[in-house]
């Protein structure tokens, strides 16, 4: 089960490009056409040592990647969910503003299942995370099996000679059909679904000010080999990062 009301990925895909270029073997996907979310604002701390050169503050940022978009309140009016509640989703937004020069730490808690990714060799790669690792439920992880893959975590910028190029790609583990089918507990606002998420964490350093397109690369959505709609969608697998 990919997704909830999502039409599941027929075979792997070794490059696809919708609407932009291909970087490296991943995609530089443009956005798609959707309400605009919420930006969430993650404020830095100052830290008298965090051993990176130039770095001086940390901050933390936490996201979900859900199979559908019901937790996500600001989607909620008049009791439903927006326009398209079968979507998988990135929540609580994907709209982002961040401090420069800081150490983020990320936690993402993915409730979604998954299938092979394309181009297994790089998208189940950790790439440019603090000493190129990530941990899964607590243990640190290079990479993941490429067979199982819920989403990926991706940061890039377009071509630009007004910011510095930074380019951070994250997968995250699918959790398995079969405790998606039989949740062990009774959902929650802690816990929408009852089954537990994989957790998923690990620290990248923002670079200086300007808008970083971040997304899914996981062809999570429907329409074009699953290029399409919740995947290159603002507000759903989609999103920007300012970097002030």
């Amino acid at each position: 089960m990919k997704g909830v009301g999502v039409n599941p990925v027929a075979g792997a895909l070794t490059a696809v490009v919708l609407g932009g270029v291909v970087v490296g073997g991943t995609v530089l996907a443009l956005h798609g056409v959707s309400p605009k979310p919420p930006l969430m604002v993650v404020d830095g701390v100052a830290a008298s040592a965090t051993g990176i050169p130039g770095v001086t503050k940390t901050a933390d940022l936490k996201l979900e990647a859900y199979p559908d978009s019901a937790p996500i309140t600001w989607r909620r009016t008049n009791g439903g969910v927006g326009p398209h509640p079968g979507w998988v989703s990135y929540g609580p937004t994907t709209n982002i503003q961040l401090p420069a020069n800081t150490l983020v730490t990320v936690t993402i808690n993915n409730y979604d299942s998954g299938e092979p990714i394309p181009n297994p060799g790089y998208l189940a790669s950790v790439q440019g995370t603090v000493g190129g690792t990530m941990t899964v439920d607590g243990k640190t992880e290079t990479s993941i099996d490429p067979s199982h893959v819920g989403h990926t975590f991706t940061i890039h910028n377009y071509p630009s000679d007004t910011q510095e190029s930074l380019f951070v790609s994250v997968p995250l583990p699918a959790v398995s059909d079969d405790v998606m089918s039989n949740p062990p507990e009774q959902p929650s606002a802690q816990n929408p679904y009852g089954w537990p998420p994989h957790v998923v964490k690990f620290q990248f350093v923002t670079k200086g000010p300007g808008d970083y397109a971040w997304n899914c690369e996981f062809p999570c959505g429907g329409n074009y080999a699953g290029m399409g709609e919740a995947m290159s969608s603002y507000g759903y697998m989609s999103g920007v990062i300012h970097v002030v």
